[in-house]
């Protein structure tokens, strides 16, 4: 058996929004050596066309104990010794390919913690990025479900490193932003985090009064609820607000916004609004992260003297908009040396 893997697999599920591809489960496939061959072409043809491939424009397939018809200089080939075609699953009727917990675990071994960390946000998120645009779905895997799987699959290469990045995770992002802003708030300061309790992502508040609003259709509605970005305190006491450019710079955006904002006030929350700004200025989100941390109660320990240095190769890890490539370099790198 022969399927897509590792660098191929994860920028498959990244790009996948659940209409791009058909994708069902696996059935089982002949393994004769004349089919192994056309399920390699037929992978790295789909994996080619679609840009499933590394920098060096290598397919990444994994095979059942090293399938010699796996050479060629179009592939990076990976072999295992266990039968998980359970793991795997069918895009399009043809093409075998790692589940997303699957993936989760190859690319433990061709990633640090922290950026594993991020790749598993990414699989866990509610957006798909296919040629630099980014569009809604269902989440494809939740930290849940591959907890689950890691405790069951305890034998797999590298499963010890993906259990521990696995209880880092959050569920639900609808933006990249949103998880890099929950690991910056949440992850210890070792790992360059400021070390918040960790809030509820994308949670929704009740409105004691109901707003009466209109649809895009000119239809009356109300609106009982409104969804933070990240939210603390068991009676959603403390708010943080992302205001990302790309969202929030609209008329229409600006009166959303200021009416959400207003709401908010009116049930006494305590509302942070965090900035591309401060995000990136170290100094400013230091402050912004003790402001936050007073408001929610929570008292930190005094920070190493390190501290603003590990938070830069934080930032410097996940904050770049291709931070999975730049990742993937300075492993190649690492592993050289």
């Amino acid at each position: 058996m022969i399927y897509l893997s590792h660098i191929s697999a994860f920028l498959f599920w990244r790009s996948f929004d659940g209409a791009n591809f058909r994708v069902e489960p696996l059935a089982i496939i002949n393994g004769n050596p004349e089919n192994r061959k056309r399920q390699r072409d037929r992978i790295v043809s789909f994996a080619q066309a679609n840009g499933f491939v590394d920098a060096n424009g290598k397919v990444h397939i994994t095979t059942l104990n090293g399938a010699a018809a796996t050479r060629s200089s179009a592939i990076a080939a990976h072999t295992t010794e266990s039968d998980i075609a359970a793991s795997c699953l069918l895009i399009d009727g043809e093409i075998a390919v790692s589940s997303p917990e699957l993936t989760f675990v190859q690319m433990s071994s061709l990633l640090e913690s922290t950026q594993l960390i991020a790749l598993g946000n990414e699989l866990c998120s509610q957006y798909a990025i296919s040629r630099n645009q980014i569009s809604q779905r269902k989440a494809i895997m939740s930290s849940t479900k591959l907890g689950k799987f890691l405790d069951m699959n305890r034998n797999l290469r590298s499963c010890a490193k993906a259990k521990e990045a696995c209880g880092f995770i959050v569920d639900g992002a609808r933006s990249p932003m949103e998880w890099k802003c929950f690991m910056l708030l949440t992850l210890s300061h070792v790992r360059g985090g400021a070390k918040l309790p960790a809030p509820k992502l994308n949670s929704k508040i009740d409105l004691k009064v109901p707003i009466q609003a209109t649809d895009q259709w000119g239809y009356p509605r109300i609106i009982d609820s409104l969804e933070c970005d990240l939210v603390w305190n068991a009676k959603c006491t403390v708010v943080v607000e992302y205001q990302g450019q790309e969202w929030h710079t609209s008329e229409s955006a600006l009166l959303r916004d200021a009416m959400k904002n207003n709401k908010l006030a009116e049930q006494g929350i305590t509302l942070f609004e965090l900035t591309k700004d401060i995000v990136y200025n170290e100094i400013d989100f230091s402050d912004f992260c003790d402001a936050l941390a007073k408001a929610i109660n929570h008292r930190n320990r005094v920070r190493a003297a390190d501290a603003y240095e590990k938070s830069r190769l934080l930032r410097r890890a996940i904050m770049p908009t291709n931070w999975f490539e730049q990742a993937i370099s300075e492993g190649k790198r690492s592993r050289k040396r």
